[in-house]
């Protein structure tokens, strides 16, 4: 999406001269993502007037972010919540995802260990579990309407969604996307990027998309990522697992479908199957 002449003029303002390095912004998204380089430096731009991850992210950075002083996490410059635009210092290094850094355990015990240090703010939610459970309900009535789960897949989530039972939970701040695709290996440091999905969640929010993918199946990353983080998955609520597991892949079934992702809409279909299978 090409920037709004307010953006353009807000960053006019901050920035004065700057240039475009590279265009990351991904084709299903309604964001644009720039590298632009400026006389201080390297930066990125992130602008949307549509994505409510633009906000996400710029209280992500307020709240949280900005507190922790931390290198392995982008440092906010500038935000505009009202234009949809907010400004990160450049982290540098190489996205972890289709590289050798993807099944590398030092780079798990670094991933485990920079999650427990995002995982702060506590609080104790009555809403968060009635709320998941009645948006699994909604998914699910979806999946069987469109037909995008067999009648016996939608029977097995059916019993599970009839055991669970609301109770309070601890919520905390979370990333919302952690996976090596938001992960960065700058020579031998992880680095963690996109904040858009950040919220207060229980933390085993967090831990969902590593179990059906890069965990599944290598205990030797599992034991290093939960060893970084600080303490073993078996410490984790079974019953927050159970709802974020059923949450995460109905969900991506019925959005991959929703938007013409064939192989994403797959991928959370094989998420269903793998925890009614009791694989993760």
């Amino acid at each position: 999406m090409p920037l709004t002449a307010r953006q353009l003029g807000l960053l006019r303002d901050w920035l004065g001269e700057w240039s475009i390095v590279t265009d990351h912004s991904w084709p299903l998204q309604d964001t644009t993502v720039l590298r632009v380089r400026t006389t201080d430096g390297d930066l990125v731009v992130k602008a949307s007037e549509t994505s409510h991850h633009i906000g996400r992210e710029i209280e992500a950075h307020v709240r949280v972010l900005n507190n922790l002083h931390d290198h392995r996490f982008p440092h906010l410059h500038h935000a505009d919540r009202e234009a949809g635009l907010l400004l990160t210092k450049w982290i540098p290094g190489t996205l972890v995802e289709g590289t050798p850094a993807e099944h590398n355990p030092a780079v798990y015990r670094q991933a485990g260990a920079a999650l427990a240090q995002l995982h702060v703010r506590p609080e104790t939610s009555e809403d968060y579990l009635p709320t998941t459970i009645a948006k699994i309900e909604i998914l699910h009535a979806t999946a069987g309407r469109l037909g995008l789960l067999d009648p016996t897949t939608l029977s097995a989530t059916r019993q599970h969604l009839t055991g669970m039972r609301a109770h309070p939970v601890e919520v905390r701040f979370t990333h919302g996307d952690y996976q090596p695709r938001n992960w960065l290996d700058d020579h031998g440091t992880l680095r963690v990027i996109d904040f858009g999905r950040a919220a207060q969640r229980p933390v085993e929010s967090d831990l969902i998309r590593l179990l059906h993918q890069q965990l599944a199946g290598a205990p030797t990353l599992r034991d290093a990522f939960f060893a970084g983080y600080g303490h073993s998955l078996d410490k984790f609520d079974p019953d927050i697992l159970n709802a974020e597991h059923l949450l995460q892949s109905v969900s991506t079934v019925v959005w991959a479908h929703q938007v013409g992702d064939q192989a994403f809409e797959d991928k959370g279909r094989a998420m269903v199957e793998s925890f009614l299978s009791g694989e993760v």
